[in-house]
C-alpha cells in the first residue's frame, strides 16, 4: 500500500511541476508579445532568387543568446525552406508560422556555432540580427549544403552592406 502512495505522490509532483512548466512559458510568451510587433510571415511581391532547405533554429534577442522569443510562434525550431530576394528573407517552417524579414530591417549577418540549445561546426550556423519595431532580434538559422549556405550569406550581407549607406 505505501508503495502505491508513493506513486501517486510522485505522480502528482511530476503532474505539478509540468503545470507550472507550461504555466511559465506561456506567461513569458504573453510578456513578449506585449514587448514586440508580430513580425511579418510574408513579403508583398516577394520573387524568391535563391531558396534553399534548412532548419529553423531559433529567435531570441540580440545580445541575449539564451533569451528564446515564445511570441507569435517563434518559439519551436524545425524544418523550413528557406527563400531570399531583394525584398529579404522568407522563412518557410514546416508546421509553424513562417517568418519574413524585410531587407531593410536586417542590421548584421554573421556565422555562428552555436544558439540556444544547437551547437554545430565553426561557422555551420547564419545569424541574423534585425528589427522589430525598436527591439533587435537574432534569428539563426541552418543550411546543410555549405555552398547553399554560402551563397545566402553572401546575398544577405549585401543587404546590410546597401542598408548602412
Amino acid at each position: 500500500m505505501t508503495k502505491y502512495i508513493v506513486a501517486f505522490a510522485l505522480l502528482a509532483l511530476i503532474v505539478l511541476l509540468a503545470g507550472l512548466a507550461v504555466r511559465g512559458w506561456g506567461r513569458r510568451r504573453n510578456e513578449q508579445e506585449q514587448l514586440l510587433q508580430m513580425p511579418a510571415e510574408s513579403i508583398p511581391h516577394f520573387a524568391a532568387e535563391l531558396e534553399v532547405d534548412g532548419f529553423y533554429v531559433a529567435t531570441t534577442k540580440a545580445g541575449e543568446p539564451l533569451n528564446r522569443i515564445n511570441a507569435y510562434g517563434l518559439g519551436p525550431r524545425g524544418k523550413a525552406r528557406l527563400a531570399i530576394s531583394a525584398q529579404g528573407v522568407v522563412i518557410r517552417r514546416i508546421g509553424e508560422v513562417s517568418l519574413a524579414i524585410s531587407s531593410r530591417d536586417l542590421v548584421a549577418v554573421q556565422l555562428v556555432s552555436g544558439a540556444i540549445d544547437r551547437a554545430v561546426e565553426t561557422g555551420g550556423l547564419i545569424a541574423m540580427t534585425w528589427l522589430n519595431g525598436g527591439e533587435k532580434l537574432e534569428t539563426t538559422i541552418r543550411v546543410v549544403d555549405e555552398n547553399q549556405g554560402s551563397l545566402m550569406v553572401a546575398a544577405l550581407a549585401n543587404f546590410v552592406k546597401e542598408g548602412s549607406n
